[in-house]
């Protein structure tokens, strides 16, 4: 039964490559088969050019903010030390009170039972 449907399938692959033979039309479809898929390829690496330069160009964005708000983090980073300091020279029973507090926490944090 099987057989029989692949001879069907073939004999008419057959019969179909030997009319587009006779009729002079084999060279016609292929060539432009191949000239559909260059352009389709063409068309292709120009999208995928363009988007790569668009993905470039927005790398380069993020990296230039990013560069910003580290440097803005960084900045504050220092002057709330500077203030802590500040605050610690000025007051330090109170800096001792509150660094206690702290590491009390911690350890609260750290040896918990669940």
């Amino acid at each position: 039964m099987e057989g029989d449907r692949i001879e069907g399938a073939a004999a008419g692959l057959a019969a179909h490559s030997k009319d587009a033979h006779q009729t002079g039309d084999s060279g016609a479809a292929p060539d432009n088969a191949f000239a559909q898929a260059d352009s389709l390829a063409a068309q292709a690496k120009a999208a995928a050019t363009r988007a790569g330069g668009a993905l470039a160009d927005t790398a380069r964005k993020v990296g230039f903010d990013a560069s910003e708000i580290g440097a803005e983090v960084y900045e504050k980073g220092a002057r709330a030390t500077r203030y802590v300091g500040q605050t610690v020279e000025q007051r330090p029973g109170a800096g001792l009170l509150v660094a206690g507090a702290i590491g009390y926490f911690l350890g609260f944090l750290v040896h918990r039972r669940r």
